[in-house]
């Protein structure tokens, strides 16, 4: 094989983990801010003038696209994991060093979530309550 093509190889190596990195760190970053946009009690009531359209969306589509995200973390730093037990340093340390900020960020949204709900267990709601939200009643 050319030196050339080596040269090649071993870029496109390099590059792939960040580029995955990359990606897993705006696709976690923007979650960020559904996740905010979803605690906040403005978004639930149409005081916060957001359209009912997203407010449905939200409610079907939160948890699964999450458990999606996440499912997809697990897949890839297990593969830089396994990339790097099988002697392919570059590319298994470069990938998990790319998914560190990815998974602080996840962390960071189940933070959110979590302190959510222990804020509506405090205050003698039900779990996952938000002002609005005619699927459950406040407990009288």
């Amino acid at each position: 094989m050319p030196r050339e093509t080596k040269q090649r190889e071993t870029v496109a190596q390099s590059l792939m983990p960040l580029g995955v990195g990359f990606m897993m760190f705006f696709l976690n970053g923007g979650w960020i801010v559904v996740t905010l946009l979803k605690e906040t009690p403005s978004f639930w009531t149409n005081a916060g003038g957001y359209p009912l359209f997203l407010r449905d969306a939200m409610q079907l589509y939160y948890y699964p696209t999450l458990y999606l995200i996440v499912v997809v973390q697990i897949g890839l730093t297990a593969f830089f994991a396994y990339a790097l037990k099988q002697q392919q340093s570059m590319l298994g340390i470069l990938g998990l060093l790319s998914l560190g900020p990815s998974w602080l960020l996840l962390l960071i949204c189940g933070a959110i979530l979590t302190a959510n709900n222990f804020s509506n267990l405090l205050s003698d709601r039900p779990l996952h309550w938000h002002p609005g939200d005619t699927r459950q009643t406040t407990p009288q």
